[in-house]
């Protein structure tokens, strides 16, 4: 894959440019409805077919697929998976154009696209939608611009090896495309300020408490995860929104945020076990910054409580047969335990440790 190369195509000196991911998405009530457009146009001489892997929000429930021609629009249909594939394969060995979404996590998705004729562009559109939860009052939405690389285990079956290609394309530090945003928040309650950690947005207020936010200078390198965080004012009324759905049926939405005082009484120890990924892949500043989170939260722990602490990698091991219980004696032994831990257990197999 060169640095004009934006997917991943079956030869690699194909050139299919991705010109750009743009979101359009509206914030109404506690959820996200939102749009993906992809733009992809075959910069060769002869038709081809590429594969493109991208990410979406983890509770994303995909709601519709549409591809976009110079003279129509498709509409994409759910069939399963192996009937899909077999469709696919056949509108291609037959010279059509043909466009396939594939859901391979909760989160990794891919396209193809095939025979897309020279200097002909295609626009993937996909619609889904999205619970939101509201936390000290704040809302916080993330959307996913890159796929990271992913452990994978060596179990050598087959499966592995489809997962391992599927989720680990071929991966590059930049692209020559950009990420665009249009986002109209509509909560229906009065916003405090909309404010983001990852990139440079513009905020404009609309009519009736409304916002429209955008990023600024139009786009952004699509480097990393774009977050938005938006706080509520202090405001404890429920709200009810209502709307004529595409069936003609009236949809209301009832959403409140109640404030809950914590229990009384007296609290009892409790017991706490510290998993820490010590994978090569947390080598450097990624494995002191987790020592430190540890010993942190070691610190805080209350007389009484019991604990224990799990290295984990492609094997793991535990620092004490049985949990101990939190002194001042323990949690010497724990942090001169926690100075020696370093990232050099291979792979990340978690689900060993998680049920030792």
């Amino acid at each position: 894959m060169t640095e004009q190369i934006a997917l991943q195509t079956r030869s690699e000196n194909d050139r299919i440019a991705l010109r750009g991911v743009r979101y359009v998405a509206t914030l109404g009530g506690l959820g996200l409805k939102a749009t993906v457009e992809q733009t992809f146009v075959n910069l060769e001489e002869r038709a081809v077919e590429a594969r493109y892997t991208f990410a979406l929000p983890e509770r994303a429930a995909v709601c519709g697929f549409e591809v976009i021609t110079s003279d129509r629009v498709l509409t994409g249909a759910v069939e399963e998976s192996d009937k899909a594939l077999e469709r696919y394969d056949d509108a291609i060995r037959g010279g059509h154009g043909g466009f396939l979404l594939e859901q391979h996590r909760p989160d990794v998705f891919s396209v193809n696209v095939g025979n897309l004729k020279p200097s002909q562009a295609a626009t993937i559109r996909l619609s889904y939608v999205m619970p939101l939860e509201v936390v000290d009052r704040e809302i916080r939405l993330r959307l996913p611009t890159t796929v990271a690389p992913r452990y994978m285990p060596a179990s050598g079956s087959l499966e592995a090896a489809i997962d391992d290609e599927a989720l680990n394309p071929p991966h590059v530090l930049s692209v020559p495309y950009g990420l665009s945003l249009d986002l109209t928040v509509d909560l229906g309650r009065e916003i405090k300020s909309v404010q983001s950690p990852s990139h440079a947005i513009d905020v404009k207020a609309m009519e009736e408490g409304r916002r429209h936010i955008s990023l600024e200078g139009g786009s952004a390198a699509m480097d990393r995860d774009l977050v938005i965080r938006i706080e509520l004012a202090a405001d404890d009324a429920p709200r009810a929104l209502w709307q004529k759905g595409p069936d003609g049926a009236d949809y209301l939405a009832v959403s409140f945020l109640p404030e809950i005082e914590p229990a009384g009484g007296p609290v009892g120890p409790s017991e706490m076990v510290f998993l820490i990924d010590c994978s090569g892949s947390m080598m450097g500043p990624s494995i002191e910054q987790a020592k430190k989170a540890l010993e942190l939260c070691l610190r805080s722990m209350r007389a009484g409580d019991l604990f224990n602490i799990v290295c984990f990698g492609s094997t793991y091991r535990v620092w004490e047969e049985e949990a101990a219980e939190y002194s001042a004696q323990s949690l010497e032994r724990a942090l001169e335990f926690v100075r020696r831990i370093d990232a050099d257990m291979d792979g990340t197999e978690l689900l060993a440790p998680v049920k030792a």
